[in-house]
């Protein structure tokens, strides 16, 4: 028998954290157990304390000596990869936006609009995946573009479609949008509450009222700031709604979202509305990277500027690595489709032809092309990531930073020794949190 290689010991609050990885078991030990368990091999232990080494293979701390751990983390990872059972599908209605934001990386010029023909197919799309025995799980999301610019004609026609066809059904179904929120009205939200499922609005702020305003004015030169915020108090005030407040900062606006903070606390706290199912997430700009502050200044003030906002009883994400979170273009459990048909996976780059992998035929079915197939073999091909102990946190970068690095060897995020025992610590406390 062996120690597993997913195996962390954690000091925390006077006590020690045995946790591995990739099962996500834990237990919290003494000094003297976990001084047992670090400074002694499998035999040792077992002589030693018969009890505690039989909990620990029964746990998976310990694993049989002819385990490959990485070879079984890598079928599990693409047996969940490929669950026929649940599907995500994103929907573009159009590339069309009412802002312009400076740091978009999407086309708006034309009449980038769905279809029918189009959005028939995506129907048909939705009746082959729901039509799967023991089918369970169908998440619907609106991207773009602005999603809300054709309520009327594609997200509510499709909401409307999914929600029938599963009736009689054991299927769980959700939807979501990722938005500028200027555009949400009371007859949008009391549409979405009708079906009694949970629904998601990613919304992006950024920075406080001056500085988000010189970034998202509408194309007519409207102020955005505080329409958009008391949507987000609109949206709450259903109790199936939740929003995340996505935050973009670049060296100029981080400071101003203490701002923000007070602005959303004092918005809530008027309108009495629960913020549990408010989150806010912080990402920089990319093309801000190396401009008016130092990344190493960024990395100092970030957290400041988080704890503003937790010191108000505001949710924060936390670490993508110790969420657990995976990109979900690295899955063969999602899609999207763009307003001409055409398929994506990742939604982080511009909609041009190049970037298709795939396109939806009339029949539902999608045909994928060497792209898709290509992003799958670069999936796990970092000789550096098979090695790593945390990798069931990490995985790496997403598919699509793969594809474009090539990068075979090192650590994607230059972690350190000490950069991952923090991170499994900020998993613990995550896990320990939520358990509650």
């Amino acid at each position: 028998m062996k120690k597993s290689r997913y195996n962390f010991m954690i000091p925390l609050q006077g006590q020690y954290v045995l946790y591995n990885a990739m099962t996500e078991n834990l237990s919290i030990l003494d000094t003297q157990v976990a001084e047992l368990y670090c400074n002694n091999d499998i035999e040792t232990i077992r002589e030693k304390h018969p009890t505690f080494c039989e909990y620990l293979i029964e746990n998976r701390f310990v694993v049989p000596q002819e385990t490959d751990e990485y070879t079984e983390l890598l079928e599990n990872l693409k047996k969940e990869d490929s669950n026929p059972f649940i599907f995500s599908l994103a929907v573009n209605p159009t590339l069309n936006c009412n802002m312009r934001c400076w740091y978009c990386y999407e086309n708006h010029s034309g009449n980038l609009i769905m279809k029918e023909t189009v959005l028939n197919s995506i129907k048909r799309l939705i009746d082959n995946r729901i039509s799967i025995e023991g089918f369970r799980n169908f998440h619907l999301a609106f991207f773009g573009g602005e999603p809300l610019l054709n309520f009327d004609t594609v997200a509510k026609p499709l909401i409307e479609y999914l929600n029938e066809k599963v009736i009689g059904h054991e299927i769980k179904i959700s939807t979501s949008f990722v938005t500028n929120g200027f555009l949400i009205t009371p007859d949008i939200l009391d549409f979405l509450n009708r079906f009694g499922h949970g629904t998601h609005f990613q919304i992006t702020i950024d920075g406080n009222c001056e500085l988000h305003d010189t970034v998202r004015k509408t194309t007519v030169g409207d102020s955005s700031y505080w329409r958009i915020l008391q949507n987000v108090v609109n949206i709450l005030k259903y109790p199936d709604m939740s929003v995340t407040l996505r935050c973009n900062f670049t060296g100029n606006n981080i400071a101003s979202f203490q701002d923000v903070a007070s602005d959303v606390e004092e918005l809530l706290t008027n309108a009495k509305v629960d913020s549990s199912r408010l989150s806010f997430d912080f990402h920089q700009v990319w093309q801000d990277k190396g401009n008016a502050t130092s990344e190493t200044d960024l990395d100092d003030i970030l957290p400041i500027i988080k704890s503003v906002f937790t010191d108000l009883g505001l949710n924060v994400h936390v670490n993508r690595h110790a969420s657990r979170y995976r990109c979900y273009a690295d899955k063969h459990t999602h899609a999207l489709v763009n307003y001409n048909g055409d398929i994506y996976r990742c939604t982080a780059r511009d909609f041009k032809p190049e970037n298709r992998e795939g396109h939806l035929n009339e029949d539902g079915t999608i045909t994928w092309n060497q792209l898709s197939q290509k992003r799958d073999s670069v999936l796990h091909n970092n000789q550096t990531c098979a090695s790593c102990n945390i990798y069931p946190l990490c995985c790496g970068v997403c598919s699509q930073s793969k594809l474009e690095s090539g990068r075979t060897l090192g650590c994607d995020f230059n972690y350190s020794t000490t950069d991952k025992q923090e991170l499994v610590r900020e998993r613990i406390c995550w896990l320990i949190n939520n358990s509650k």
